[in-house]
């Protein structure tokens, strides 16, 4: 009766382990920005309990960020969310953000309907195809204050991963017109 219940529990307790387990190989998360090496403008941290990546950015100017994502999983159809909180310092409202998400093998993509902003910026949420997030909505992001946003990554298969993540903010359409009316003014400066 004894080695009934010892076999019981442990059948329960390696139940419960697998339920638990993340699919990402604990201390094998990494992630790089090649415009700032030296992590002045992003910080990250990986929660491998909760299966969670936060990354802290400010950004300085507009443009594209690149983010370097590298992991290893240990089971097929591992899921990760991503929590970023921007922090814009580009002297530029936001009216829009996109994420792109590049993986040479093609065995990753964004979980649908998982993106989402918190309060009442980007509330509204486009999946133009799985590997892009559009967000976008009334209520702009102005120059010094901070969003957050969320989102899941799906790998495919197990293995070593290395993902690019690009996000680019997109500035109100009076700043673009602004833009375009400096330069025709520049433009018509040089002809006389």
């Amino acid at each position: 009766m004894k080695r009934n219940a010892i076999v019981f529990v442990v059948v329960i307790i390696t139940g419960f382990s697998n339920v638990a387990h993340s699919g990402l190989v604990n201390g094998s998360f990494d992630c790089n920005f090649p415009s700032d090496p030296h992590m002045y403008r992003h910080e990250w941290s990986f929660n491998y309990g909760l299966v969670e990546l936060t990354i802290v950015e400010t950004f300085d100017e507009l443009g594209p960020d690149v983010g370097e994502l590298s992991f290893e999983t240990d089971s097929d159809l591992t899921t990760f969310t991503v929590i970023k909180k921007i922090t814009n310092n580009t002297d530029i409202t936001w009216t829009e953000y996109t994420l792109t998400l590049y993986d040479i093998g093609g065995e990753s993509s964004f979980v649908e309907d998982s993106a989402g902003a918190a309060g009442s910026k980007f509330q509204t949420v486009a999946y133009p195809d799985a590997t892009t997030i559009e967000l976008s909505g009334d209520d702009p992001v102005l120059d010094g204050h901070l969003v957050q946003l969320q989102f899941d990554i799906v790998i495919g298969t197990a293995g070593a991963y290395e993902l690019t993540l690009t996000q680019n903010p997109v500035p109100e359409p009076a700043t673009i017109s602004l833009f375009g009316f400096g330069a025709l003014v520049l433009l018509r400066g040089r002809k006389r």
